[in-house]
């Protein structure tokens, strides 16, 4: 199995993250130049309404990309903050609701998408927070599965924490073959997918647990461990 995102640590402690975030900033920086560029070439050159329009267009999409590139840079960078409206809350209900929620995309991906749910324990989180690591985490199990592949999600209280272990497997008539396409996507191999897992993780380590994951020609394996709130808290 291939560690993916698996160390713990801040942007500034952890080699992934440090990694993650130059690559963040690079990947940012190129829609801001391709926008400067095609300006300065508007403003140089005398051109037809159509080309201007077209230019236009072109700027537009830059802007959008860099947009999008800088919220997930916030995210990332906030992640670490725990929040100051931490409550008791029951992990199963917001699993379920999470699960609940992505079913749809699951569905129309042709994922089959399961839950198995034993955890009664309550957790320390700001509610928003708690809803944004675990549908996180789901949502990049299903973005890193192959149509007609399995998603598992599987909880339980163990000593003093709740584990929630997701995973994935492929479709069943790629388990013979012989060829790299009988892993899912590689979890690894794109940007987003990359931020997708981190910020999830992040989240989880400034609360005091950790997120694990994996993948390998059996498919992706994350666990994500949290500390239990005592019954009598």
């Amino acid at each position: 199995m291939r560690p993916v995102l698996a160390k713990p640590g801040g942007v500034a402690g952890g080699t992934e993250d440090s990694q993650l975030v130059s690559d963040l900033f690079h990947a940012l920086n190129q829609p801001i130049t391709a926008l400067r560029c095609s300006l300065e070439l508007s403003l140089h050159r005398p051109r037809t309404a159509e080309q201007y329009r077209g230019a236009l267009q072109a700027a537009m999409q830059q802007a959008e990309l860099i947009a999008g590139w800088a919220v997930g840079i916030r995210a990332l960078l906030q992640a670490d903050d725990a929040g100051d409206d931490l409550q008791v809350l029951p992990l199963g209900g917001f699993l379920r609701d999470a699960v609940a929620d992505l079913q749809p995309v699951a569905e129309s991906l042709q994922l089959e998408f399961g839950l198995h749910c034993d955890s009664a324990g309550r957790v320390l989180f700001e509610p928003q927070r708690l809803q944004q690591a675990l549908s996180g985490v789901l949502d990049f199990a299903i973005d890193s599965s192959s149509a007609g592949a399995t998603v598992m999600v599987d909880a339980r209280d163990r000593d003093r924490e709740a584990v929630i272990v997701l995973a994935t497997s492929p479709p069943d008539s790629a388990l013979g073959r012989g060829s790299a396409r009988q892993t899912p996507k590689d979890a690894g191999c794109t940007l987003r997918q990359r931020l997708g897992l981190a910020i999830p993780r992040r989240i989880v380590t400034a609360a005091g647990g950790s997120l694990q994951a994996e993948t390998g020609r059996g498919g992706l394996r994350i666990e994500l461990c949290l500390p239990l709130v005592p019954a009598f808290a």
